[in-house]
């Protein structure tokens, strides 16, 4: 048991552990290694997830991890892109609120002491969404018609994002009452 979840963080913490290195490739322009690196961090959002639930193995460190990796994996990247000007204008509005929700939410959990997700899915559909718009603005560089879908797709990230507030508005609005 304790072998399988070294195995299922091992993979979150490669995830984190790609992160510098992507934006140091995106950065030099190394486009194919970054979207390959990037991917394969991807997958291993999918694995952990798969191996913690097949091995029926959770902890709260665990749930953590996994969580803290997506949104500094998911941000970092994508102010990386803002930076080498693959996402500029009107499009910088999802990532400012993509980076504006997770923090807030963060901080809401943290201060309500909430560790339980309030919807299994939908924190999944998002990342997903997220990480696909990300994917495919990496691959804009290598294949320009990408950008736009790659762009649609940071819109329904966005929406997606959005929508997902509202699973935690009831810890939102009991801290505000108090």
């Amino acid at each position: 048991m304790y072998v399988r979840n070294i195995l299922a963080n091992s993979l979150t913490y490669l995830r984190l552990a790609s992160t510098p290195i992507v934006i140091y490739l995106l950065l030099h322009e190394s486009f194919i290694l970054a979207l390959s690196l990037f991917c394969a961090a991807c997958a291993t959002d999918y694995l952990d997830g798969f191996f913690a639930k097949r091995w029926k193995i959770s902890s709260d460190f665990g749930a953590f991890l996994d969580a803290f990796a997506d949104k500094v994996f998911v941000a970092s990247i994508g102010i990386t892109l803002v930076s080498i000007g693959c996402v500029k204008g009107l499009n910088l509005f999802p990532f400012i609120i993509i980076i504006w929700r997770e923090l807030f939410i963060s901080s809401v959990r943290m201060l309500s002491h909430s560790t339980t997700q309030h919807s299994k899915n939908l924190p999944r559909i998002k990342t997903f969404c997220q990480m696909t718009a990300l994917s495919l603005l990496i691959g804009s560089a290598l294949l320009p018609p990408l950008h736009a879908i790659g762009v649609g797709c940071l819109w329904i990230a966005c929406i997606v994002t959005l929508v997902s507030v509202k699973y935690y508005w009831k810890s939102i609005v009991t801290l505000f009452i108090k």
